[in-house]
């Protein structure tokens, strides 16, 4: 176990998603910056592995990858976060067209994808950065938030929750041909960190709709 770290380098290809995730990691007490001056304990790179890992040849501290998409080599003397898909605190992500497809108008096609998706709060996504730079972690780490589900199965969980807003939600197209819903693979961040993702899908969607309307 390492010293705790107050401030972290934070870089993501998705702005929003960097927004997202300074304000959870500030809520737990870590500064995010992005200046070359600024010192720093931590330098943390979010999006997909080649990106991640173009962000962190010139890392300053301890060098974390989070994952958006696929998986690759956790960068040398730190580790990696394979995270799904994150979402939360105002971020939509890759949830924006499934839930836009339940609305009157939407594109029935987006919901019944047979794409899947694994979501993943931004606070526990938060939550694990602090404890695997907390740990001082090596190696590469699932953290997907619950479970990993076709599109079309978040869209039929999404719809009662809109409806309990008072957004009229199309009927969801039945799914064909989708891979069942599979829980993460979590065991090693909970062994090592006593990680477990806290937030469910249908609770960070109601928190989302209640910040919006």
């Amino acid at each position: 176990m390492t010293s705790a770290p107050r401030a972290v380098a934070l870089s993501a290809v998705d702005d929003g998603l960097r927004g997202a995730l300074a304000g959870a990691l500030g809520a737990l007490g870590l500064a995010s910056v992005d200046g070359d001056g600024d010192p720093v304990d931590a330098t943390v790179a979010v999006g997909p592995p080649d990106a991640v890992a173009d962000a962190l040849r010139a890392a300053r501290g301890f060098r974390l990858a989070v994952w958006t998409d696929g998986a690759g080599a956790a960068p040398e003397g730190g580790a990696a976060l394979a995270c799904g898909d994150p979402w939360g605190r105002g971020l939509l992500g890759r949830f924006r067209g499934v839930l836009a497809a339940l609305r009157p108008g939407g594109d029935p096609a987006v919901a019944a994808t047979a794409r899947t998706l694994a979501p993943l709060d931004v606070d526990d996504l938060a939550e694990a950065i602090r404890r695997a730079l907390r740990f001082g972690a090596t190696g590469v780490y699932p953290i997907d938030g619950g479970e990993r589900a076709p599109a079309a199965e978040w869209a039929a969980r999404a719809a009662p929750v809109l409806r309990a807003f008072g957004l009229p939600t199309r009927v969801v197209p039945p799914a064909t041909a989708c891979a069942p819903s599979v829980a993460p693979d979590v065991g090693r961040a909970t062994r090592e960190w006593d990680f477990r993702p806290r937030r469910t899908f249908e609770g960070t969607l109601a928190a989302l709709l209640r910040a919006r309307l």
